[in-house]
């Protein structure tokens, strides 16, 4: 699934899934943290801009809670493999204000 966003502060947007392997690479050279772990990247998700849909300029990579015990706190009736947690997120700062907001709001919609 793509999802085509106009935005009138960052542009025309293309968000998409990226694979797990690209959003570790772009995670460990960019996030603050530097780290990954195994339980990380179930769903990758990126955002291009449309005239250069080759270059990811933001990941939001979802997976199992850090805190295997977590999904118990949601319901009694969820278990562990059907919760994902936003496990680390990075944005190049060229696509401007908003744009954390705008790439986890149409992550929700890919998963």
């Amino acid at each position: 699934m793509i999802i085509e966003f106009n935005s009138k502060s960052l542009g025309d947007l293309l968000i998409r899934e990226i694979d797990k392997k690209i959003a570790k690479e772009i995670i460990i050279n960019n996030h603050y943290s530097k780290k990954w772990n195994n339980n990380f990247g179930v769903i990758n998700v990126g955002v291009f801009k449309k005239e250069n849909p080759e270059v990811c300029l933001g990941v939001a990579s979802f997976g199992n809670p850090m805190n295997p015990k977590a999904f118990s706190k949601i319901s009694e009736n969820v278990n562990q493999d059907s919760v994902l947690e936003l496990n680390r997120m990075w944005i190049d700062d060229i696509l401007g204000k908003n744009a954390e907001s705008i790439l986890i709001s149409k992550s929700f919609k890919i998963i």
